[in-house]
């Protein structure tokens, strides 16, 4: 009886609330997140973007552009991590999206490089709570032997950009 109980849980662990509502929100999230985190590289090849901001000819700039935001990221994740233990991961995740849209939408207003220097770092910072949201998230709505997998939803949309470096251990130590 109880292996036939296993087996019925086994097929239906992606119809659970916690899959349908958290990875989903999780997955979502993820996916806006590569988004984001590549626009730079589609807008810094639009020649109109470039002569609007003086920057034709100005690669060191550009590449500052993409460094910006991943040493915002980086420095934020600490911070974050600790605002996540304090205030929790529901109300991280809704501070960080709407400063997080806030900043696409002053982005797109920006007139200089120096600004969009700035506002790049900012978001990065920003964006830097997805980790530990989704790690906080992960550990209260998702049993010990789910984490590996839940874990390799972002991993796997993440991979292109940081490669196997940022993989979780539980992941890692199944290869």
């Amino acid at each position: 009886m109880a292996a036939q109980t296993t087996a019925t849980d086994n097929r239906n662990w992606l119809l659970t609330r916690r899959w349908l509502l958290v990875a989903s929100a999780m997955l979502f999230l993820w996916i806006i997140a590569q988004i984001d985190k590549t626009n730079v590289s589609l807008i810094i090849a639009d020649r109109a973007f470039l002569k609007e901001l003086n920057l034709v000819g100005h690669n060191a700039e550009l590449g500052g552009l993409m460094s910006a935001f991943f040493m915002g990221y980086g420095f934020s994740l600490f911070a974050w991590g600790f605002l996540v233990d304090r205030f929790g991961a529901r109300n991280c995740a809704i501070a960080g999206s709407i400063a997080w849209g806030a900043l696409v939408l002053v982005s797109s207003r920006v007139t200089s490089i120096n600004e969009f220097l700035i506002v790049r770092f900012l978001l990065g910072a920003a964006e830097g709570n997805l980790w530990p949201v989704c790690n906080a998230l992960t550990n209260r709505w998702f049993p010990a032997r789910e984490h590996g997998r839940v874990q390799s939803l972002g991993v796997r949309i993440d991979s292109g950009h940081r490669g196997r470096y940022s993989t979780d251990e539980r992941v890692d130590a199944r290869e």
